[in-house]
């Protein structure tokens, strides 16, 4: 589950920032990384979580047995600032162009 975004700049870069949550409802050990989720601004250019270097809870990677979950957010440097955003989901990425989940917000609407 997306359970927030936001969007923040500095003098050095602008980014957008999703809190997020896997839950593993399934039977199987699921593994997961920053790769799973993408960042697609409103210009089209699609891009992978950057490292956070701020102290914020950044998800990791690891692996989720039946019934686990983690919570966590993934950042990225964008070039928008504004428009929607979309944050799609892959189960498995490797295999999948077509994404399990997607999340959209207007960073619009959102505080930086």
């Amino acid at each position: 589950t997306l359970s927030s975004s936001s969007a923040a700049s500095d003098v050095y870069k602008r980014q957008v920032c999703a809190d997020i949550t896997y839950v593993n409802n399934s039977k199987e050990e699921f593994k997961y990384d920053s790769f799973n989720v993408k960042l697609k601004q409103p210009s089209g250019v699609i891009d992978t979580p950057n490292a956070i270097v701020d102290g914020v809870n950044e998800l990791h990677s690891a692996a989720l047995a039946p019934g686990g979950n983690a919570s966590g957010t993934y950042c990225w440097e964008v070039q928008d600032t504004q428009g929607e955003m979309e944050i799609p989901f892959f189960y498995n990425w490797m295999t999948s162009d077509e994404p399990n989940a997607l999340w959209k917000f207007d960073l619009n609407t959102q505080q930086a």
